[in-house]
């Protein structure tokens, strides 16, 4: 190294203000290697508004961590499948939940056997259309699964050899191309800011089209059917479709609420189960925040009756005790494969094949669009992080919402039928 060059991952502060050093504006800079097609120093800067040079230094480790390069030589060098790999490890670091990690490593082995041994430097967004292509034809290199299917094959004779694990060819939908992308991308955006490359590829991949299905929510009857079956069958089970109905809780929150989250006619949705590995574990909701969603007297009436029942089983009920728990420990909650589970074979034996407990939220939320709340107000209620997301998914609702102001507003005038006279 040059001895006017700075080593990596070092940097400098330098006071911004006016006057003596103090709290204001600092400068931060950062050395983070050198620039392969140039041959220059990179370096990065930002200006920081801290109380002094102690807090400026400590802004300064953290922008180093962020930008300065890595001790194992030129960036250029370094393949996909190694940038996946340490995204993944920093997305764990940053508190990612656990299920959306599990998500991305499956994500990631798929693309690791297409475009792994090449070097991002090189990755170009016709790569990436070409590996989305794969995707979608079903000609993607797959990982070979832990436990792989087996398939028949006639031997020579006419018997069958049932020995030889197949994987078969798996065309994506458009939906699922879109998650991988989302994954590669991130990754991609990450090495931009480790100073890998100094553009994101990905970001000019041509995506499929994406044609959103309208979201068909179950009848009030079938509703009924299934939530008043399902009490007949277990009354936990029951509990919790009830709940999801008149909640519209995802089912990891259903399964997560705790007695101490209900009072004053709210219930407090402040945490999620997920399942990973065999094991159960808590996490915030979906969003990240907590929420609030009001329950109406009759409802407060039934979780107070299902409490009683409780109790009788379990004797006195502590705040975090889980209102729907494992069926021998109040303290334990119930998982959500589990619900799923229940669901689809309750809906099987009833002929509902077409709904599942996801559906039971749509069905509260399509129901209360309908019935005039505003779309932030069910935003809030369903817990999504922007009300575009609920107008986009649940557009079918506010039409019919629509045409019923239309109706109202014709029959203000009570025109007619015919021409105008």
């Amino acid at each position: 190294m040059s001895p006017n060059r700075r080593p990596n991952g070092t940097g400098s502060v330098r006071w911004r203000g006016t006057g003596k050093a103090g709290s204001g504006p600092w400068q931060l800079r950062v050395f983070a290697g050198t620039d392969p097609s140039t041959g220059k120093q990179r370096q990065y800067t930002q200006t920081v508004y801290v109380s002094g040079r102690k807090d400026a230094l400590a802004e300064l480790a953290k922008f180093a961590a962020e930008h300065g390069a890595d001790e194992r030589g030129p960036q250029s060098n370094r393949v996909v499948a190694e940038l996946l790999s340490e995204w993944i490890a920093h997305s764990e670091a940053r508190g990612r939940a656990p299920r959306t990690i599990v998500a991305a490593k499956a994500q990631a082995a798929v693309i690791v056997l297409e475009l792994g041994r090449m070097q991002v430097a090189k990755l170009t967004p016709r790569h990436i259309d070409e590996f989305y292509r794969k995707l979608a034809n079903g000609t993607a290199k797959r990982p070979t699964p832990k436990r792989p299917k087996q398939t028949s094959i006639p031997d020579g004779d006419g018997r069958k050899n049932n020995r030889v694990p197949v994987q078969p060819p798996k065309q994506l939908a458009p939906a699922s191309i879109r998650r991988y992308h989302a994954i590669l991308s991130a990754a991609l955006s990450q090495a931009v800011r480790w100073g890998w490359i100094t553009r994101n590829p990905a970001a000019l991949a041509t995506l499929p089209k994406l044609v959103r299905a309208e979201i068909e929510a179950p009848s009030v009857d079938e509703v009924r059917l299934l939530v008043g079956e399902a009490r007949k069958r277990s009354l936990r089970m029951g509990m919790i479709l009830a709940l999801a109905t008149m909640t519209a809780m995802r089912r990891g929150e259903l399964c997560g609420l705790q007695w101490g989250d209900i009072g004053d006619g709210m219930i407090r949705v402040r945490r999620s189960v997920y399942r990973v590995d065999g094991k159960l574990g808590l996490k915030a909701p979906k969003s990240g925040n907590e929420r609030r969603v009001a329950i109406d007297p009759v409802t407060f009436a039934f979780l107070n009756a299902w409490r009683k029942q409780c109790e009788a089983k379990h004797g006195p009920i502590p705040a975090e005790a889980f209102v729907v728990s494992s069926p021998n420990d109040p303290l334990t909650p119930t998982s959500p494969d589990t619900v799923s589970t229940f669901v689809t074979k309750l809906t099987r034996s009833l002929d509902l094949p077409k709904i599942h407990l996801h559906s039971l939220r749509h069905f509260a939320i399509t129901h209360a669009l309908v019935g005039g709340a505003s779309v932030r107000d069910v935003a809030s209620f369903a817990g999504h992080a922007d009300a575009k997301l609920t107008l986009n998914t649940y557009s079918h609702a506010v039409a019919e919402q629509q045409s019923m102001i239309a109706a109202s507003l014709a029959n203000v005038l009570e025109l007619g039928a015919g021409e105008p006279q």
